[in-house]
């Protein structure tokens, strides 16, 4: 085998890491704390570049093609969250 592409199952394991630092964020409050300067909104920042991007289309089964990202699950939407991150800089 000249090599294999483990990425995606890297990328994963880092997006699960940051959203659950971002909920680590809310839990403890460390922003009403000011322990930390202000959010990281990593959630939402990663899920307007994804959107922004487009690649989230290409992963639409045939019955979402005609619908926008907003109109579908939000467990449909975190995983196209997930495999889009992979490729955001």
């Amino acid at each position: 085998m000249g090599g294999a592409n483990i990425g995606p199952e890297l990328s994963e394991v880092e997006f699960n890491a940051l959203i659950k630092l971002s909920k680590v964020e809310e839990e403890l409050k460390l922003i009403k704390s000011r322990k930390v300067n202000c959010a990281s909104n990593i959630e939402k920042i990663l899920e307007k570049a994804v959107y922004d991007s487009g690649r989230w289309e290409k992963w639409l089964n045939e019955k979402e093609k005609n619908l926008d990202f907003y109109k579908l699950s939000p467990e449909r939407r975190s995983w196209l969250i997930k495999t889009g991150a992979i490729y955001m800089e």
